[in-house]
């Protein structure tokens, strides 16, 4: 590639240079829209943010972390309380899977909580103590 000495050269190679990124541009452009003034809109141009509590995509990658690290971390911590306090394998592999269903469990809570829904709250019982009898207040 020869570098351009006279001021004409310069300027040809720049405009080769200008025309050349024009139809890069132009072939990354996939979508287009005709806006309502009838000018074309690039999709990049027209996108919307969407607001961080509204963000299923986020909650979902969140949600998705989480389970698989606290699945990982409490099956490990399982295996490594099987090997140290029983000797049968079936013990063992009931361990991890305890841990598993732990952190599974766990999971499961935070990410209904993240999703804005909420576990199941019961009502404790009300417990009434025997009642007066009213023969004596006639």
């Amino acid at each position: 590639m020869a570098i351009p000495t006279q001021p004409e050269e310069l300027q040809e190679k720049l405009d080769e240079e200008e025309e050349e990124e024009k139809q890069g541009e132009d072939s990354n452009q996939l979508y287009r829209f005709i806006a309502s003034d009838g000018s074309f809109l690039d999709m990049a141009e027209n996108k919307e943010v969407v607001p961080p509590p509204h963000d299923l995509n986020a909650k979902w990658d969140a949600c998705l972390d989480l389970t698989l690290r606290r699945f990982v971390y409490s099956s490990l911590a399982g295996a490594f309380g099987g090997l140290l306090f029983f000797r049968s394998p079936v013990t063992r592999w009931a361990s991890i899977a305890f841990g598993a269903g732990l952190g599974i469990g766990s999971a499961y809570t935070d990410c209904n909580s993240l999703f804005e829904g909420s576990t199941a709250k019961f009502a404790s019982p009300k417990i009434t103590g025997p009642q007066p009898s009213q023969e004596g207040q006639d």
